[in-house]
């Protein structure tokens, strides 16, 4: 339970001043009015505790602010509303503060704190601009977040945007819920050949290199369920609505409209934090037709030292509802090796190099999602249009140094033609190696050294080298400042 007054509502009423006081807890608890003026507290009110509002009248003269519980005696954690003007159009409005970087709340002020924000990747290079927001500790009800930049590569106005309003409930099965809005846009680059017609002939074929921009817009619901005890697992039902609008080509555009639906189940525990992860994806596209399929993610590791080094066991499994193409893409299959540029379907990923291939580096980076595999089954080994399966596992070794060893073995369905006849079988890959987490879910490097035949038979005819078989992690949704907050624990 917690304790928690504000001020709702400020009211001129001749020579006094109804101020209407709002109970947001479910305590019952006395509590203190106080007048300024000038800065100098001119009167104090005492009120006895009550369910729902209450009215008080104060003198206008003498009275330019309100303070409730100036001493700070109440455990109130949020007392942004705990003051109010008594004149000016905005009375509940703390003066505006900007501030570098963050810091801690402060009740007196409406402060939104500044960053500078670089970024690269390979289609908009170099990008440099600046990050607004009010993210702060603890958590507000209303959070925002604006990072716009300019592209230098690409020459387009970039960036990030994000909303969050956060509501708690008391006695309810939902504990809290949060509405969000987030907005990307980034640039992407297309090749077209084209030849010209001029003096009668064609000349030779030209490639014409454009950096157009893709957006996507998302609306989502979280739901956290009250489960009304701190030990037992963190029940999450989240659902998002997401709009995306990409360049296909140099003269055709493709627009995606898609709803996800996730449910999560995941543990407290620190020395051996488990979860599972439920996931609904249906979506329609204008050029490729629609496509519904299901996920399960699971996840167990266990830390067996004070440094929370430990192993990790993870198990997916993947199966297409309906699919009903347009043009032909792969984009919608699952792959043992995870998603990357092209199959990021839904653009959830902050990726270096969307829409590059080998041998570019930044087509190494891994999302760590569907597969898993640490390396990439090129020519579209362990990628099915139908159904999923892979284990991963990981250990790390209990030594100062970040190292450990890894393996992932999977399934996936296989078409074999013998004689005219089609048949489905089910193909096994497997690969294993070291790997280095220099910081862990954040930025890890899986150095390859065994696969399964077909892998390595289609890495050697590719000719992809040992240094292009090395991927890495590298999250950069993890940094997300609501994130950061949000996993804070008291």
């Amino acid at each position: 339970k917690k304790m928690d007054y504000g001020i709702s509502k400020v009211k001129s009423k001749g020579d006094s001043i109804e101020v209407t006081i709002k109970n947001k807890s479910d305590i019952n608890a006395p509590v203190s009015l106080s007048t300024y003026s000038q800065g100098v507290q001119s009167s104090v009110i005492w009120l006895d505790g009550f369910d729902g509002k209450t009215k008080v009248s104060v003198p206008k003269v003498g009275s330019d602010r309100l303070l409730l519980d100036a001493s700070q005696d109440m455990p109130t954690i949020n007392r942004k509303d705990d003051q109010a003007k008594t004149t000016g159009l905005f009375k509940k409005t703390e003066p505006l503060k900007f501030k570098f970087l963050g810091s801690f709340e402060n009740p007196k002020e409406s402060q939104i704190y500044y960053a500078p924000a670089l970024g690269w990747n390979a289609q908009d290079k170099f990008m440099l601009g600046a990050a607004f927001y009010n993210t702060a500790i603890p958590e507000r009800k209303i959070e925002w977040l604006v990072a716009p930049m300019y592209a230098f590569g690409s020459k387009n106005l970039v960036g990030i945007g994000d909303l969050k309003y956060n509501l708690y409930g008391k006695e309810s099965i939902i504990r809290k819920m949060t509405l969000g809005y987030n907005f990307k846009a980034f640039s992407t680059e297309t090749i077209e050949e084209t030849r010209f017609y001029e003096n009668e002939v064609f000349n030779e074929p030209t490639e014409i290199t454009e950096y157009q921009q893709w957006q996507r817009h998302e609306v989502s619901a979280d739901l956290e369920l009250n489960n009304y005890n701190l030990r037992r697992a963190k029940h999450n039902i989240l659902v998002r609505g997401i709009n995306i609008n990409e360049a296909v080509s140099l003269f055709n555009n493709d627009i995606t409209n898609a709803v996800n639906l996730r449910y999560t189940v995941k543990n407290k525990q620190i020395l051996k934090p488990a979860s599972i992860q439920f996931d609904v994806v249906s979506l329609k596209s204008l050029n490729y037709g629609t496509f519904t399929g299901v996920s399960m993610e699971a996840k167990f590791r266990k830390n067996y030292n004070v440094d929370l080094k430990g192993f990790e066991l993870r198990f997916y499994a993947a199966q297409t509802i309906d699919r009903n193409e347009g043009l032909f893409t792969t984009k919608y299959n699952w792959s043992l090796s995870g998603q990357n540029g092209v199959t990021d379907y839904l653009y959830d990923h902050t990726l270096l190099g969307r829409d590059q291939s080998y041998p570019d580096m930044t087509n190494q980076q891994s999302t760590g999602t569907q597969g898993d595999f640490k390396v990439s089954t090129i020519s579209n080994i362990g990628s099915s249009n139908s159904w999923l399966a892979s284990l991963n596992f990981k250990i790390e070794a209990p030594i100062g140094l970040p190292i450990g060893v890894f393996v992932d073995a999977g399934v996936h369905p296989i078409r074999v033609n013998s004689n005219g006849q089609v048949t489905e079988e089910v193909g096994f890959q497997y690969d294993g190696g070291v790997y280095i987490p220099i910081r862990k879910d954040i930025f890890e490097i899986y150095i390859p050294l065994f696969y399964s035949e077909d892998i390595k038979s289609a890495l050697e005819y590719s000719g992809v080298t040992f240094m292009q078989r090395i991927r890495f992690v590298l999250n950069f949704n993890e940094l997300n400042p609501f994130k950061i907050v949000k996993n804070i624990k008291p």
